[in-house]
């Protein structure tokens, strides 16, 4: 059985309750721009799984959805090559897609299944992320919207982020110091 301990020196950034009020307003406003635009939601796997959870319940208007599978880390704590493992079944010309995601890093991948769903020609692609972390990036892409922004560079885990593959279940996001 493989199995890793919760780290001892792991330390709680943001608690349930700061994560749901964050998910409330951000899909607030995510609503006022879709509610008439019949999107396409895709969930990157596997990370953004419990944050699109949260976010779907709270949106009330029509949509669909699907998932996407492109990651840079597997189990790592270091982004590598991109690596595509699913793509959606739906069909995206001329929809209107958002993509949710548990962490913007890098925005590497992000970025590139936002190329991917144009490619698709899908007619708008907005992105949004649990947290935006607080660092320089190599490329200019943002978010289109985020939950909650972290003060300082750090690994993160929790709220579908993983450490060594475990602990996405955490209903909290946490940092080993």
């Amino acid at each position: 059985m493989n199995c890793v301990e919760f780290p001892n020196s792991a330390e709680q950034v943001f608690g349930r309750e700061q994560i749901d009020e964050a998910i409330t307003r951000m899909c607030a406003e995510l609503s006022v721009a879709l509610h008439d635009q019949n999107p396409v939601v895709l969930t990157v796997l596997n990370g953004g799984l419990i944050f699109a959870s949260d976010c779907l319940k709270r949106f009330s208007f029509p949509l669909e959805i699907d998932c996407i599978h492109a990651t840079r880390y597997g189990d790592a704590t270091q982004g590598g090559e991109l690596e595509w493992k699913s793509e959606p079944l739906i069909d995206l010309e001329g929809r209107t897609v958002l993509l949710l995601d548990d962490i913007f890093d890098e925005g590497i991948t992000l970025a590139s299944i936002q190329e991917y769903c144009l490619n698709r020609k899908a007619c708008k692609v907005y992105s949004a992320v649990l947290v935006k972390k607080n660092k320089k990036r190599l490329i200019e892409y943002q978010p289109d919207f985020f939950a909650l922004k972290e003060r300082k560079d750090q690994f993160l885990f929790g709220m579908g982020m993983d450490y060594k593959g475990y602990w996405r279940n955490l209903p909290a996001v946490y940092t080993v110091t």
